[in-house]
């Protein structure tokens, strides 16, 4: 089976996915949009989360000061005409002094499909492109059924699949939202 995710949305409790799938060689593609309210594994929220910084350099704005204030919502990807694909991030921008909230999108950047487009103005960096790509990825094994509820009592000798370190890299990773509060699950 082939899935190719058109638009990833995490709001309001709800993951949506737009997707078309091909079951095999001799099938048709057909188009979904399906909608979730059970939690996803930790590595989706940090896949979403490492698109903080992301967000905060094609914006062009301090990420040490402003990736707190951002919270990724949805990536919408794309291809075309020509073959590149590309992709539009939209994020929650929090203002602290009024208490409110705005949403907003990146441009349409493209991933960089030569060495030479690599750091041009209208191209993902590599790093960006990378970070996009595992939320793809977390998106299609949420859509396997890879969730966030684990079994009870995980292999011996191995970690639990639910578990994210204290020490984990990734700052900010996953964050919740209830009502206009923020909360910090991980990192």
């Amino acid at each position: 089976m082939d899935i190719t995710i058109k638009k990833i949305k995490a709001a309001k409790g709800k993951l949506v996915f737009e997707y078309d799938k091909k079951e095999d060689e001799e099938s048709l593609i057909s188009t979904h949009t399906s909608k979730f309210e059970e939690e996803p594994e930790p590595s989706f929220w940090s896949a979403f989360g490492y698109l903080r910084a992301d967000v905060c350099r094609i914006l062009e704005v301090d990420p040490g000061q402003y990736a707190r204030r951002i919270v990724p919502t949805g990536v919408s990807y794309s291809t075309g005409t020509d073959g590149y694909e590309g992709a539009i991030i939209t994020c929650e921008y929090h203002m602290p002094k009024s208490g409110t909230t705005t949403t907003i999108n990146t441009p349409l950047l493209r991933f960089p499909q030569a060495d030479e487009q690599v750091g041009l103005p209208s191209y993902f960096s590599e790093e960006t492109e990378e970070h996009l790509r595992d939320l793809i990825h977390e998106a299609v094994r949420y859509l396997e059924g890879h969730r966030g509820q684990g079994g009870l009592f995980d292999d011996e000798g191995q970690n639990p699949r639910n578990v994210t370190p204290e020490d984990s890299p990734v700052r900010l990773a996953a964050v919740g939202q209830s009502g206009s509060d923020m909360k910090q699950i991980a990192g």
